[in-house]
């Protein structure tokens, strides 16, 4: 499990490591700091094997998945970082994410994808419309004539306000809402807006609830929001394209904040984890 030195995440990660001790018979998780240690500790055999050399050992264990819980942020992916990556990436053992999963996971793929007719060359046609149908709009800020009309809503207060503004990383903490969007543009240069992508806000229903978390409580108006997990695991097939070997759904979470707070991170303080209850009606 290569991870972020000294970050909070230890806290949902710890307990998975400890499950799979737990099980009978045990499956040894081992953590490493990314990349620095993970790199010590590590070596690539010419058959393609992931060797793990543990603490207190000097017999390596073969790796069999390398649970990625780091290698997401782009100043993780410097000489070392990069190296790191390759090792893995290179190896036999299973990625998750590998990096062509991670990167189907960046807001540019996903402005792509909702793109007129690309989901055509991937899905059955009955199944389209009904993939399509959970897109939000997402629009480019490049020099295309969609991207020039991006960015005349993006740019403009009348307009701005309907929108967010999103990199290509992963969790929270990093997009530009709504008034914002104009002052960002203006003290960003033109040359940079091509890596961002604008996407309609979604405005789901308010309710009022309480939340308690560490910021204090929290009584009044609130919003939440559903995501469901999946699992997809593949294998290459020597002439090119890939073979699925299972995909399914995997769960889900459900995180709920207070209606003045645009970003949704329970991690960095912007929400709560949460329970739905389903009704027939809003009431």
């Amino acid at each position: 499990m290569p991870v972020q030195p000294f970050n909070i995440n230890i806290c949902d990660e710890r307990p998975l490591e400890y499950a799979l001790w737990a099980h009978d018979p045990p499956i040894p998780c081992y953590r490493a700091d990314f990349p620095t240690e993970f790199l010590a500790r590590t070596t690539r055999t010419e058959a393609g094997a992931l060797l793990f050399y543990p603490p207190h050992s000097t017999q390596p264990v073969e790796i069999s998945v390398a649970y990625m819980r780091a290698g997401y942020e782009a100043d993780e992916h410097d000489e070392e970082g990069v190296e790191a990556r390759v090792r893995i990436e290179t190896s036999r053992a299973i990625k998750c994410p590998s990096v062509l999963g991670q990167l189907a996971g960046f807001k540019k793929v996903q402005q792509a994808l909702a793109g007129a007719g690309v989901l055509e060359r991937f899905l059955p046609a009955g199944s389209v419309e009904r993939v399509r149908g959970t897109f939000a709009p997402m629009f480019p800020l490049d020099e295309t004539e969609v991207g020039r009309w991006a960015r005349k809503e993006a740019w403009r207060v009348e307009t701005a306000g309907r929108y967010v503004l999103k990199p290509s990383l992963e969790g929270g903490g990093h997009n530009v809402y709504r008034g914002g969007i104009p002052e960002f543009l203006e003290r960003t240069p033109e040359v940079e807006w091509r890596n961002w992508v604008l996407m309609e806000m979604m405005e789901p229903p308010k309710l009022r609830n309480v939340l308690l978390s560490a910021e204090g409580v929290h009584e009044g108006g609130v919003v939440s929001e559903l995501g469901v997990f999946g699992t997809c695991i593949w294998r290459k097939r020597k002439g090119g394209g890939a073979e699925i070997v299972e995909n399914r759904q995997a769960g889900w979470s459900f995180k709920t904040k207070a209606d003045s707070v645009d970003e949704m991170s329970v991690v960095k303080g912007y929400g709560c984890f949460d329970t739905p209850c389903l009704v027939d009606d809003l009431l």
